[in-house]
């Protein structure tokens, strides 16, 4: 009897240890099911907002070369007019730097003080496109021209636009003859003042006009082209802004949905211009309470934090949180945009110089959008065709009624 009692004492013990381990076990999947899900979960709900805006590329100073090297010094024989290169170390690295007073003298070998944002809008459009990391100068046969051709082509132009739109000691180079636009412009070779003999560039055509901007849309994409038009920016008779975004809605129209809690708006569409658009955000703060934002799909779009280039949405207001006082509210929108800015430099009195640099910028633009909902009612009104069908069909039942009252009571006589 006591080895019976044992023998199922020990089996006892066994299927208590089984069940137990299987409990562990199953504690370890349970807690295992339950991180994924809250990994998930958490992945799932992560935003990634727009990039803040950020000037990294202008360091607080920069220091000019030496201003001795002749190999530096450019030239061509129609002007004949020596055009000196500068350079400056900017964050460690050597870079090409440019004059934007032509009166003054540069500092050889001196710190430089960075001093405001250049806003001139067509002297930023001349930089921004012929000092841009986004595309290159070439020549007539198609090869980027190098690096002090290009020098050349940007301060001139540079110069060219200072002279002509009267901007502050641009009156002379160095208190000789101001730069002649029309020898600039006619010039097909040019060479150092180290080396007359060695063509830099040798092309059948003027260089304004066989030197172009290659990746870019402009209309007129020649060295020319670029400083008519950046002049023309300048005098008010062209438009042109670096970066732009533009809200808009399709219609006033307000429509009821299916369910009939919310009022919708029509379709609205955010339009940035074409150059480094990174996305951007809409506030919808001053909005009722419950107010979302649907795609074109029909989806609620939850992040409103980033959102890409070309999605159109529609705004949805709870119906019964539209009030007299709040049937009109803005929204708005801030777009990023990674782009090309430049900066003045300046060292007392010395001349002032330019360093073009690519940024993280914002630029924001706002609707305001009103809920006054109007419901369709189906027009009941009919048209002159059915009146006189109408009124014929009544004169011809009259018809019908006098000549049956009238051959009635002649059968009744018979």
């Amino acid at each position: 009897m006591e080895k019976i009692y044992e023998q199922n004492g020990n089996q006892n013990n066994k299927k208590r240890s089984m069940q137990s381990k299987f409990s562990i076990m199953m504690s370890f999947v349970l807690a295992f099911v339950a991180m994924a899900s809250i990994i998930t979960v958490g992945f799932d709900s992560i935003s990634f907002a727009i990039p803040n805006e950020e000037t990294t590329p202008f360091p607080g100073t920069i220091t000019t070369g030496s201003e001795a090297d002749q190999g530096n010094k450019i030239r061509g024989p129609v002007a004949d007019q020596q055009i000196a290169l500068h350079y400056a170390t900017i964050n460690g690295v050597s870079k090409l730097v440019f004059c934007i007073e032509s009166e003054k003298d540069i500092a050889s070998n001196q710190v430089y003080n960075k001093e405001k944002e250049i806003t001139d809008n067509g002297l930023l459009y001349l930089m921004s496109y012929l000092l841009s990391d986004d595309y290159k100068i070439v020549d007539e046969s198609g090869a980027e021209v190098n690096e002090k051709v290009k020098g050349w082509l940007v301060q001139t132009a540079i110069w060219i636009y200072q002279n002509k739109v009267g901007a502050l000691n641009n009156k002379t180079i160095g208190g000789t003859a101001a730069i002649n636009e029309a020898k600039v412009r006619a010039e097909t070779r040019l060479y150092t003042m180290a080396d007359f003999s060695t063509n830099l560039i040798n092309s059948t055509k003027p260089l304004y006009e066989a030197c172009k901007l290659s990746g870019s849309s402009l209309r007129n994409n020649t060295i020319g082209g670029i400083l008519d038009e950046a002049l023309a920016i300048h005098n008010g008779t062209s438009n042109w802004n670096q970066i732009s975004l533009n809200i808009s809605k399709k219609s006033d129209k307000v429509s009821l949905t299916s369910d009939e809690k919310y009022y919708q708006s029509d379709l609205i569409t955010v339009t940035p211009s074409s150059n480094g658009f990174l996305g951007y955000k809409i506030d919808i703060s001053k909005a009722p309470k419950g107010t979302i934002l649907i795609d074109t799909n029909n989806n609620e779009i939850k992040d409103l934090d980033n959102i890409s280039e070309g999605k159109q949405f529609f705004v949805r207001v709870p119906v019964d949180k539209i009030t007299e006082e709040l049937k009109t509210f803005p929204i708005s929108v801030t777009g990023a945009f990674k782009t090309d800015i430049a900066y003045r430099y300046t060292s007392g009195e010395y001349q002032a110089i330019a360093y073009v640099g690519k940024v993280t910028k914002h630029v924001n633009a706002g609707l305001d959008l009103s809920f006054n909902y109007t419901p369709d009612v189906p027009d009941t009104s009919i048209t002159v065709a059915q009146s006189i069908y109408f009124i014929g069909l009544v004169i011809l039942l009259a018809g019908v009624g006098i000549i049956y009252a009238n051959v009635k009571p002649s059968k009744a006589n018979q």
